[in-house]
């Protein structure tokens, strides 16, 4: 059979063999040192594609597609999956066999068994690829996004006034590339993001780098809006394992937030911090109101949380409008310019991260004494 297959074929022999784990590796050497790419925060936009999806876009401003050009776009990812059958360990396995068919994002239907399959391919690859990483809960949702990606239109290359034809809801009809290319680039897009960007760090064991950037969140809240950091009443540093754990495809409508994996991809990964303050932001009327209502944070934030994924209404002025497309649209661009009006230095974070690692020298330890915002190594090469 295609290599493609294999995989899917023995997620379907094992099914939902037991409870999936939070994390799971297997020590390993690392897979061969990729070339050094442009970080983020200088990548390129303007070579992206013609086309506007957001895959296509994603992997050229990112250098992903660059990354792939040295392995073989195709080859390489197709050599990884026909390694799968002797080379991803049984624990891993299964783990991601009972992980695929419950990565549900509200608004969408569930995977049909090819996208299972597609999925559970690109995360063993992912495994083999890096197998001290190997696969953590939540890299399913990040990969599945990276999928639904070549439906989605990208703000990066296309002007926020340019008509969007053929889009219904932010979606594409019709996607560029075969299928089997899409899933290619997705490999090398998660690839990129977790190596080059630094992601990685998010879903590692212990994952250190979440409770850092969760740290830095409730800091960063209790500095510029103290109001709201007082309305969560505590519950900002909890939020950010959600938020970040998933890149906030599990909280958002996914096209909201591609427009956060937009600035992720032009700005780096610390623009994931901007983004939470400006969605807090954008909650701080809400949870007003609630707070005037007697309505306590964990309620107000449990029912937000179960909205927003399909429902972004609560982030415009009054809670108005229109229809969803428009909607999700108005909801994206207010985000990111609320993001860019909490801008900080890399050096601010630089400060937070001597503080945490005087507060959690264990997760420090984690997350190695070589990590820096402001340098290279933030990025892992793989």
């Amino acid at each position: 059979p295609h290599p493609f297959l294999l995989l899917g074929e023995r997620v379907a022999r094992i099914g939902a063999m037991g409870n999936s784990c939070c994390c799971s590796t297997v020590a390993g050497q690392q897979p061969p040192a990729a070339t050094p790419r442009v970080p983020a925060a200088q990548a390129a936009v303007g070579g992206a594609s013609s086309s506007t999806c957001c895959l296509n876009v994603w992997a050229e401003s990112s250098g992903a597609r660059a990354m792939a050009a040295d392995r073989g776009r195709i080859s390489a990812y197709t050599a990884l999956v026909q390694t799968l059958q002797r080379s991803l360990p049984a624990e891993v396995e299964v783990t991601i066999a009972n992980d695929v068919p419950r990565t549900l994002f509200m608004g969408l239907p569930a995977l049909e068994d090819k996208d299972q399959q597609a999925l559970a391919r690109l995360l063993g690859a992912l495994a083999c690829w890096d197998p001290e990483l190997a696969y953590c809960q939540g890299m399913n949702y990040i990969t599945r996004f990276a999928i639904i990606a070549s439906n989605l239109q990208s703000s990066l290359e296309v002007p926020e006034a340019k008509e969007r034809s053929g889009f219904v809801h932010g979606l594409s009809a019709k996607p560029p590339g075969t299928d089997e290319e899409q899933e290619a680039d997705a490999f090398w897009l998660i690839a990129c993001l977790l190596s080059h960007y630094g992601a990685r760090g998010l879903f590692l064991r212990q994952t250190p780098l979440l409770k850092l950037y969760s740290f830095c969140l409730s800091r960063l809240l209790a500095e510029r809006l103290p109001e709201v950091h007082g309305l969560l009443e505590g519950l900002d540093a909890v939020l950010g394992y959600k938020w970040f754990g998933t890149l906030f495809t599990t909280v958002l409508p996914v096209e909201v937030a591609a427009r956060i994996w937009d600035m992720v991809f032009r700005d780096g990964l610390p623009a994931l911090l901007r983004c939470a303050l400006g969605l807090c932001s954008l909650l701080g009327p809400t949870l007003r109101e609630a707070r005037h209502d007697g309505e306590d944070a964990i309620e107000v934030m449990g029912r937000l949380q179960r909205q927003l994924q399909t429902d972004v209404t609560p982030l415009l002025p009054g809670g108005a409008g229109g229809a969803h497309g428009n909607t999700a649209r108005l909801v994206g661009e207010r985000l990111q310019g609320e993001a860019q009006n909490h801008a900080f230095e890399l050096d601010e974070l630089e400060a937070l991260l001597e503080v945490w690692r005087l507060e959690d020298p264990q997760s420090a330890k984690d997350l190695g004494d070589s990590f820096s915002f402001n340098g290279p190594e933030s990025i892992v090469s793989i």
